[in-house]
């Protein structure tokens, strides 16, 4: 065999994925293939190192896929003829990836970082313990580089060459937190803290004191939320969860001296072209984050920033002020394309007929796995909602699901209800635009409320769809939701801009793609729901301006999207995270 390997490298999870990219530069080199290698439990303070194959923790076939897009060749297990020393391989992937001019996920150390994802038993656990955040409502992740082995690294190797007129390490915690709240803005927040928690310098409970009492944070540390099966695990696969929970998350804090965070910040773009922004730093001098900007190839923080502002924080009432003035600009300037369905029903049957023959446009209904309506229900009844608020009250049913939370607004300028519904608290029916009532809100201050959960089902128009969830997403609560209905029409006639059918989705569909898109901090998914299909939006910033700021922007590229390429694809973008 002509294949090229490396001894197993008795390091941490993320400086062995920097020696396998070294690996491949070298094999790429010489032009010859990889022997995948073992991987390393690593235990350094009692030296217990255990030696697991590289599909116990990673999905073998999904790395094996990806290589051929690096140039690279995976040689079947066995023994190689050529060893390559860890440390060298570790110092070609870290320079591999430093020298990189212009990243594009495409290039090779990009790839392979991309394809190195959990197996499918690691991956189930990712997504339990992801769940679990979300139901504490994380919104960002904390490395929480302080442990005692890092002060002991800090003051063995690196304290000579940290030049403090830029770079300020170590830090304490309460340092950490100051500097967040400095640009994140103090209250109620929750972060998920990434840290070795048996290493720490003060006890877990004093941080998490500190956090609440100066700042109104909640940390949540991964002892607080695992299940025994992970707490059992080793510690590989702990590190394992650990990585992938971080780049699931809206946003993560950490440091650009840590490999993992460094590695998080490079797989996070390999994967998505995730902006590198959502990374913010908190070791550069100064009293706030940064963000970075080099897609985590580089360790020197000049570098790793270049380009970027301190993140300071934006209040709310800015955020308010910066949302009145979008909805004044841009409230109700599209013309609705409305015709009642009523004129065209008699005729509705012939006209489908007619489309069918002329266009090939027939019924593709949706594999449903649940009503839409239940699936909201579920939602509004979980226990974490305590606001609510729709836009599109129609007959009044989906907003009866809300009477026993503290806030339930429904916006309609003419609903279908009877006379005298919905008077009583929590209820608050507003017989107005959309548009018109979140430039009210917006100009009047704070509302008194921050949404938990958003329900878009008005005027099936795209815009109309796309400024009421800014509006939802400017008043979210920390773990806010935003479901749009009729995102998945089931013909083309359906999907219309101009109403003609008796079912009308319009053209909502846009909306997800768009959102997509422009915002890939985003969580969207599209869930085939009966009849048309819901969009569950999460991960929302309510700081965000970037859909107000680009809106002409946002617009125009939605309306470039074509109906019969998405109606091809449907099913295809429902299966899409």
């Amino acid at each position: 065999m002509d294949g090229i390997t490396i001894p197993p490298v008795k390091a941490g999870l993320s400086n062995q994925k920097l020696a396998l990219v070294g690996l491949a530069t070298e094999c790429l080199r010489l032009g010859r293939p990889m022997v995948l290698p073992a991987l390393v439990d690593y235990r350094p303070p009692a030296s217990q190192h255990a030696e697991l194959p590289f599909d116990a923790v990673f999905d073998a076939d999904a790395f094996a896929a990806a290589t051929p897009r690096a140039g690279l060749r995976i040689a079947p297990s066995g023994p190689a003829d050529h060893l390559l020393d860890p440390h060298d391989a570790f110092g070609m992937g870290t320079q591999h990836l430093a020298r990189i001019a212009t990243p594009q996920p495409t290039q090779a150390g990009f790839v392979l970082l991309g394809g190195m994802r959990p197996n499918a038993r690691i991956a189930a656990r990712v997504t339990e313990v992801v769940a679990r955040l979300a139901q504490r409502g994380v919104t960002a992740g904390l490395q929480l580089r302080i442990e005692n082995d890092w002060q002991r690294y800090f003051t063995l190797t690196l304290h000579e060459r940290i030049d403090p007129k830029v770079e300020e390490i170590p830090l304490t915690a309460a340092r950490i937190l100051d500097k967040i709240a400095a640009s994140l803005g103090a209250g109620p927040r929750a972060l998920y803290v990434t840290c070795n928690e048996a290493d720490l310098p003060v006890p877990r409970e004093e941080i998490r004191a500190e956090a609440a009492t100066r700042h109104g944070f909640e940390l949540v540390f991964k002892s607080d939320i695992v299940g025994e099966g992970l707490a059992a695990a080793s510690l590989l696969e702990q590190a394992i969860v650990d990585f992938e929970v971080a780049l699931s998350l809206p946003a993560m804090i950490g440091l650009t001296r840590s490999t993992f965070f460094n590695v998080a910040a490079a797989t996070a773009f390999a994967r998505g072209s995730t902006p590198a922004r959502r990374f913010h730093v908190y070791n550069a001098a100064g009293g706030a984050l940064v963000p970075r900007t080099d897609h985590g190839t580089q360790w020197s923080i000049t570098r790793a920033t270049a380009g970027a502002a301190p993140l300071t924080h934006t209040t709310r009432e800015t955020n308010m002020q910066a949302a009145a003035a979008f909805f004044t600009k841009y409230g109700n300037t599209t013309a609705a394309p409305w015709n009642a369905f009523s004129n065209f029903v008699a005729k509705e049957a012939e006209l489908f007929a007619a489309l069918e023959e002329i266009y090939g446009d027939r019924v593709q209904p949706l594999r449903a796995t649940v009503a839409y309506r239940t699936e909201l229900g579920w939602r509004i009844k979980s226990g974490r909602v305590k606001a609510y608020l729709e836009t599109g009250v129609n007959d009044g049913g989906s907003l009866r699901l809300a009477e026993n939370l503290e806030v339930a607004i429904g916006i309609d300028p003419s609903p279908r209800v009877p006379p005298g519904s919905f008077t009583e608290a929590p209820f608050r029916l507003v017989r107005k635009s959309s548009d018109n009532f979140f430039r009210e809100t917006f100009e009047g201050g704070d509302p008194g409320f921050r949404l938990d959960l958003g329900f878009v089902d008005g005027l099936h128009i795209f815009e109309y769809a796309l400024r009421d969830f800014i509006g939802c997403e400017a008043l979210a609560a920390p773990g806010c939701e935003v479901l749009v209905h009729d995102v998945l029409p089931r013909r083309r006639a359906e999907a219309a801009r101009q109403r003609f059918t008796r079912s009308w989705t319009g053209d909502v569909w846009r909306l997800p793609l768009v959102l997509r898109h422009f915002r890939p901090d985003l969580k969207v998914r599209l869930l085939a729901a009966d009849p048309t299909g819901l969009a569950i939006i999460g991960r929302l910033n309510p700081a965000s301006t970037l859909l107000m700021d680009r809106y002409e922007e946002v617009v125009a590229h939605g309306l470039s999207l074509s109906v019969d390429d998405f109606m091809r694809e449907r099913d295809r973008h429902v299966a899409a995270e």
